[in-house]
């Protein structure tokens, strides 16, 4: 079976075309606001706080201070955004899920069995979505569809420095113009069954060792004790190699921090990258 993650512009379809895959497939979806309500639980993210970190580029100043002096605001978005991915890794691990919203593809790489869609619509299309949901005019709708698309793609530039709309990021581009989306969700269906997107042992390694490195990764990142201490976290099995730390007291402040994480059987340490 496997994971879908699905990429779009607001109102473009992506909740009902994840509904009617669901459907189809018997597979689970997972939101953006579920995704939040994940981040939520499981670290110490008010909903304000993810809204404005993962839904607003910082400015270009803003992003010049941050790379001067590490301005908290910048720490914040960096452990949030580790948090985030550990929170997805956890919410699709077990496959046979469908994630629509932000940056799934990008939040999941190197995982074979991951089927990275991109939906597009015409923008008339989108505007009566926006006026019928919204119940805004056709003008408001307009510049609501703008000013998300330009925000979602400075922010996605800002965390990956890549066009969120760059079509090798996917593996396949459903366009809704002359589809339904009922039949966007056959192709779908049609093309999740090849043997490629398969979970195979060796993929389903290796989204349980990126689902433990990015929880290993945000338990630090989210503990006072280790949250600046700058370490790589790889996971090879239930191993865990923490790399780039030479002083000795980052090590022990993050060993004892590693070691009580479910999943850990035991720490390598190297203070090379």
């Amino acid at each position: 079976m496997a994971i879908i993650t699905i990429s779009r512009g607001t109102f473009a379809g992506g909740e009902k075309l994840a509904a009617a895959l669901a459907q189809r497939l018997g597979y689970r979806t997972v939101s953006r606001e579920q995704l939040y309500q994940h981040v939520q639980a499981d670290h110490d993210f008010k909903a304000e706080e993810l809204a404005e970190l993962l839904e607003e580029a910082p400015s270009l100043r803003a992003q010049v201070a941050e790379r001067r002096s590490r301005l908290s605001f910048g720490e914040r978005r960096r452990q949030l955004f580790i948090a985030v991915q550990a929170s997805l890794c956890a919410l699709v691990k077990a496959d046979r899920v469908i994630y629509h919203g932000q940056a799934g593809q990008l939040l999941l790489p190197g995982i074979s069995h991951v089927l990275r869609l991109r939906l597009i619509a015409p923008r008339h299309q989108r505007i009566e979505m926006a006026m019928e949901r919204e119940g805004i005019t056709r003008s408001e709708a307009g510049q609501k569809i703008d000013r998300v698309d330009n925000e979602r793609a400075r922010w996605t530039q800002s965390f990956f420095n890549v066009d969120w709309a760059d079509p090798l990021l996917f593996d396949m581009l459903l366009n809704l113009e002359n589809l339904t989306v009922g039949e966007a969700a056959e192709i779908v269906v049609h093309a999740v069954q090849l043997p490629r997107f398969s979970t195979s042992d060796a993929s389903q390694k290796k989204m349980a060792d990126l689902a433990l490195a990015s929880r290993v990764s945000a338990c630090l990142a989210t503990n006072p004790a280790t949250a600046a201490v700058p370490v790589e976290v790889v996971a090879d099995g239930g191993l865990v190699k923490l790399l780039g730390l030479p002083n000795q007291d980052d090590v022990e402040s993050v060993s004892k921090v590693v070691q009580k994480i479910e999943g850990v059987q035991k720490i390598e340490i190297s203070d090379r990258k």
